[in-house]
């Protein structure tokens, strides 16, 4: 039974979880979960078919529900969106379900399904490596506060990290650091960041 798993919060277009498959050397011995709501990414998902690799339509939210999804379209925000073809601009890399989010280029909502990553969390209790990278368009705020509230995050052995209170009205450089510091007291931290951020 495999009992070291990856869990990628915001697959995108599977490019983080190819360097995390480097980086952690994420061979038959690992199990992998990636999660992305955004249907203009999902055809992205049979990208690293294996045993024990699942990928999940899903938004990693704070309860089981259905939630709206605000795809980005890149021409509108000028982010530096890695697919970048003429025939596509929605490509989902800063789509979010943060209805309070003043990222520009956001589309009209959509509806996703959306899971309680909490109790998702519990089904790797006892397991030796719980490895998570959560880049979710600010969604990572309420999410994080609710694993510290249920006491689920010490269930990750390291949080791979990226946050983003610039784009959301209610958090700040302070908020965030603070958040991080809480969770520190439950698991390895570690910062990553996007491309033009």
């Amino acid at each position: 039974m495999v009992k070291r798993v990856f869990v990628d919060c915001g697959y995108h277009q599977g490019a983080a979880l190819a360097q995390f498959r480097e980086y952690l050397k994420l061979d038959d011995g690992w199990g992998v979960y990636a999660f992305e709501p955004n249907p203009s990414c999902h055809g992205y998902f049979p990208r690293f078919c294996r045993e024990n690799w699942h990928f999940s339509p899903f938004a990693v939210w704070t309860k089981n529900s259905w939630e709206h999804l605000r795809q980005e379209d890149w021409s509108k925000s000028r982010s530096d969106s890695p697919v970048r073809l003429k025939s596509i601009t929605v490509d989902g890399q800063h789509s979010t379900i943060m209805r309070d989010s003043r990222r520009p280029g956001l589309l009209s909502p959509i509806s996703v399904p959306a899971l309680d990553f909490a109790e998702h969390l519990k089904h790797y209790a006892g397991y030796e490596k719980v490895v998570v990278k959560m880049s979710i368009s600010g969604a990572e705020y309420p999410v994080l506060r609710h694993l510290l509230e249920t006491r689920t995050l010490s269930l990750i052995t390291d949080l791979y990290l990226d946050t983003n209170e610039q784009w959301m009205p209610r958090e700040s450089r302070i908020s965030t650091e603070s958040l991080i510091l809480a969770c520190e007291e439950k698991t390895r931290v570690h910062r990553i960041a996007q491309p033009n951020e």
